[in-house]
């Protein structure tokens, strides 16, 4: 009797700790320091933005590649801040920005 009722118990246990962590995988926030859609990025970076993306545009029909979205990284902006963007090339417009990870920090490997 007393294996049944602490089977009874990890069995219901087991319920509530699977029903906790799909209520909260599901309802948590998103993550929009992430990617999110891009607003109030600077007149300098929304115009060199452009340059590059006219770039890829002439890139993109030379080379018979994609000429609707292109994916820009800008490595110069310090890591924390924003600098992939999705832009639009048909509408010139950016669609999207969000973090990327850091570059070689100078040096061949980092251990740890």
């Amino acid at each position: 009797m007393k294996r049944i009722i602490i089977s009874l118990l990890l069995i219901i246990i087991s319920i509530l700790a699977v029903s906790f962590s799909w209520y909260f995988s599901k309802y948590r926030s998103p993550k929009s320091h992430l990617i999110s859609p891009a607003k109030n990025i600077s007149a300098r970076l929304s115009s060199q933005l452009k340059e590059k993306a006219s770039n890829l545009k002439d890139y993109a029909q030379l080379h018979h590649c994609n000429e609707t979205i292109g994916f820009l990284v800008d490595m110069s902006i310090e890591s924390g801040k924003k600098r992939f963007f999705v832009y639009d090339l048909e509408n010139d417009s950016l669609m999207l920005s969000g973090l990327v990870a850091h570059g070689s920090c100078n040096q061949s490997w980092l251990s740890g």
